[in-house]
């Protein structure tokens, strides 16, 4: 999977549990604030009295390497695990984690997205690294129609990123601090 990771190819703005533990069959079966992000029509399928409140949705993917390397530098933040890297060299890192807390009632749901990604590799004088930082609201409306025979749904996202992407020397990245280190990002 590691090499999955590294390739983006796992890579979406959320991944619900109940959908990785059916190997993404989920379409079909999606509702509350899951069917925001795999299938809005599902949002029709809440019944009327229910609302649905989500506070905590923490979803979190790491390699073992991954976990060692952030519990070394004591932190899974982007400036920090740089030296992390460098002191490892050849060891691939990949963290991800997204939360989502969310309300739904039928036909409409509305959640706040906080997504952050760290994939990075070093040889020991040049940094490889991936790093996104996504933030935004998430709006879903349904509708079903001939007696819940067809629903239609769609969804909004509007996200902001922050994002470092591209091969950096490790001697300009030690001569960044807190402040300086920002600048690097788009």
């Amino acid at each position: 999977i590691q090499s999955a990771l590294a390739l983006d190819e796992l890579f979406e703005l959320y991944n619900s549990p109940q959908a990785i533990g059916m190997g993404n069959a989920y379409t079909a079966d999606a509702t509350g604030h899951a069917s925001l992000f795999y299938n809005p029509a599902g949002l029709a399928k809440q019944t009327k009295r229910v609302v649905e409140v989500t506070l905590l949705d923490i979803e979190a993917i790491g390699g073992v390497g991954a976990i060692t390397r952030a519990f070394d530098a004591q932190t899974v933040g982007a400036h920090r695990l740089m030296g992390t890297l460098q002191q490892d060299p050849g060891a691939y890192h990949f963290t991800q984690f997204s939360t989502l807390p969310a309300i739904v009632f039928r036909g409409v749901a509305l959640g706040l997205l906080a997504s952050y990604r760290y994939a990075g590799i070093s040889d020991g004088t040049n940094l490889d690294v991936d790093t996104t930082t996504d933030v935004g609201p998430v709006l879903g409306v349904a509708k079903n129609f001939a007696g819940n025979l067809f629903r239609l749904g769609a969804s909004v996202k509007a996200i902001a990123r922050n994002q470092l992407k591209g091969v950096f020397s490790h001697s300009l990245l030690a001569t960044l601090d807190d402040s300086t280190f920002p600048t690097l990002y788009k």
